[in-house]
């Protein structure tokens, strides 16, 4: 009995792993172990590549029954039950032998038909591995190669957006001449419609052209002598006598800077003297001689002005540069705008000037004499003064600049303006001064003097009025009030203690 049991034992040791599978290890210690191990696939083995391969018996018994189709539990049971029939029912040792045999070869034939399972899957994973490998392989290939098309499509989508951009340039130029030259076909259809309009009129006007020339010449020759259109302004005839006054003041008060007393003064020949007398006036005159200025030179500076104000009045208002044909011309003049309209007398006037100016001196001759007659009276204005001028000053340039706005406003009032009557004011010494015609320049700050006891001594700067003809007489219009100095010029100028009354 003791045999039995101890066999029994053996048995139930070799086929069951015992209660406690954790203290006893694997079940199989010889054999178990020695069947060859399928190299799992990477795909199902845990931690990939790193994870070290292993038995499944190795770490759970259980897999090794579960191989073989039952659960640990249940074959210990079985073997069990079979070591306990053994004990029951005892037989030979032979008889135990074999059974033993067949059941340790039916489970020898059921772990090589697991092995062989684990085997063709082991191979099948390697070969899914390879597979993978190789998919891997033509998948990184193909994303190269679709990298590449990539790059290529992008610089053709590079090139044809360049293309596409002169495209766009080449319709809209397209574009451009195309509706140049719808343009050009409707100008054309335009230019033929209107050459045959023009083809329709050429006749009619073949035979009202001679008629309408004839006509034409007929109007311009009324309206060149009855035309009343001025080319200037009468803000432009103002500005300019305005401009003349300011150009005469600053040329003398250079002049007279420049002057100096002349310690062995000389007497003005007869003729020169004349002329100053025409020019200023007697009453001046004599007060330039008798007047001892101490070297001021205030007293020459209205000298000088009074001498180039009348001067340059006599080139503005002359006809013909001599005093007999100016009185005549004058006289017809007047009986003209006496009897006929502006238009006519304007135009008349205007023609007279024109021609009588060109049989008399040209242009250029006019300027000549003017600048030496300019030139003549500031030196005679020097010498009564009993000064000399600055042998550094040359006042020739400024002269010059007088003589061209003289002729200018002479031009301007004698043949530009024919729709009114212009006329320059000149007050003549010994005349009432009227204040709302004239000007005081030198005039006391402190206090103003009464008309009738006040009297134009010299006209230092050029007026301007305008004549217009109303009904049947003639209203003057004052533009620019002439400057004046009254006969109190000394007491004004305080060259004298006194008022010295009218000077004789």
């Amino acid at each position: 009995m003791r045999a039995i049991k101890s066999k029994a034992s053996h048995v139930a040791s070799k086929f069951a792993f015992g209660r406690d599978s954790k203290a006893a290890g694997p079940p199989v210690a010889d054999k178990g172990c020695d069947i060859e191990r399928p190299e799992p696939s990477l795909r199902d083995v845990p931690g990939g590549q790193n994870e070290p391969h292993s038995c499944p018996t190795d770490k759970n018994p259980s897999v090794y029954y579960e191989t073989l189709g039952e659960s640990p539990r249940r074959a210990t049971t079985q073997h069990v039950r079979v070591a306990d029939s053994d004990i029951m029912e005892p037989s030979s040792e032979e008889t135990r032998e074999q059974s033993q045999t067949q059941l340790t070869e039916r489970e020898n034939a059921q772990l090589r038909r697991k092995l062989a399972d684990i085997t063709r899957h082991s191979a099948r994973l390697r070969q899914g591995r390879d597979e993978a490998l190789r998919e891997k392989t033509r998948l990184k290939q193909d994303l190269d190669k679709i990298v590449q098309e990539n790059i290529g499509l992008q610089k053709r989508l590079h090139e044809m957006e360049q293309h596409a951009g002169s495209w766009k340039h080449e319709a809209t130029r397209y574009r451009t001449e195309r509706d140049a030259a719808h343009l050009d076909v409707e100008q054309v259809s335009r230019k033929e419609a209107t050459q045959r309009r023009e083809e329709a009129l050429v006749k009619e006007n073949a035979q009202l052209r001679t008629l309408l020339e004839t006509r034409r010449r007929e109007l311009q020759d009324a309206q060149h002598f009855m035309g009343t259109v001025d080319t200037y302004s009468e803000s432009e005839v103002v500005e300019e006598v305005r401009s003349l006054n300011a150009e005469i003041f600053s040329l003398v008060r250079a002049i007279a800077d420049g002057a100096e007393p002349d310690q062995d003064p000389h007497a003005l020949p007869g003729a020169e003297e004349n002329v100053m007398r025409l020019a200023v006036g007697q009453p001046f005159l004599g007060m330039l001689r008798s007047t001892d200025t101490r070297g001021d030179t205030i007293l020459l500076e209205v000298a000088m002005q009074a001498a180039a104000a009348g001067y340059l009045a006599w080139i503005i208002r002359t006809w013909l540069m001599n005093d007999e044909g100016d009185s005549i011309l004058t006289f017809v003049y007047k009986g003209i705008r006496d009897a006929e309209n502006q238009s006519v007398a304007g135009q008349w006037r205007a023609l007279t000037r024109k021609f009588a100016q060109i049989l008399c001196l040209g242009s250029q001759q006019l300027e000549d004499r003017c600048n030496k007659g300019l030139s003549k009276m500031f030196g005679n204005s020097i010498a009564l003064a009993r000064m000399r001028s600055s042998p550094d000053s040359d006042p020739k340039e400024a002269i010059q600049i007088l003589a061209r706005k003289t002729l200018k406003i002479r031009h301007l009032i004698g043949e530009a303006m024919k729709s009114s009557e212009y006329e320059i004011l000149l007050p003549q010494p010994g005349a009432t001064f009227m204040a709302e015609d004239m000007e005081d320049i030198y005039s006391p700050k402190e206090g103003r003097r009464t008309e009738s006891e006040s009297h134009v001594l010299c006209c230092v700067a050029l007026g301007l009025r305008r004549v217009e003809k109303v009904g049947e007489g003639l209203r003057s219009v004052t533009l620019v009030k002439p400057e004046v100095g009254l006969q109190t010029l000394l007491t004004d100028l305080n060259l004298a203690d006194g008022d010295i009354g009218k000077v004789v």
